[in-house]
């Protein structure tokens, strides 16, 4: 419905579309969606129809990183994952 529309990511700093936006993790949608296309779409009747309302409730009421903590995240991750590689080498 959304997915090629295009907006201008404040986290990452470039264009991105709405599908990159709802699967950024993975299975989940980023956790600015709703800030980012909430002028744009009906992001909330959206989020119910996709997740339903207990997850969309669950997920308005989450932390919001900052940018920063999101890049302190991402590398952390990627630490674990070379820990990891280490160990099987």
């Amino acid at each position: 419905m959304y997915d090629s529309e295009e907006i201008r990511c404040r986290k990452l700093g470039h264009n991105l579309t709405f599908k990159y936006c709802r699967k950024e993790s993975v299975d989940e949608p980023c956790g600015s969606i709703i800030d980012c296309w909430f002028s744009r779409t009906k992001i909330l009747e959206y989020l119910n129809n996709q997740y339903g309302t207990e997850f969309l409730h669950e997920f308005i009421n989450r932390k919001k990183n900052d940018r920063m903590s999101s890049i302190l995240e991402i590398l952390d991750r990627d630490n674990g994952e070379d820990k990891n590689q280490a160990g099987k080498e």
